[in-house]
């Protein structure tokens, strides 16, 4: 998989809740976006190639 840039402007305070955050867990700001932004996706694939995907097409939800 290849990774692609993104810019984003977003407001301040949501920049010091993940700059926080990220001093709390030793993460860095792009990795908790970037899991922030996953896990609110939503599932597109009918194969559920994602797991959170998977279980979703599973059960029918």
């Amino acid at each position: 998989m290849t990774n692609q840039k993104l810019t984003l402007e977003i407001p301040e305070s949501l920049f010091e809740q993940l700059h926080h955050l990220a001093e709390l867990t030793g993460q860095s700001i792009e990795s908790l976006a970037l899991q922030s932004i996953t896990s609110n996706l939503p599932c597109l694939s009918e194969k559920g190639e994602h797991p959170k995907c998977a279980s979703l097409f599973l059960y029918g939800i």
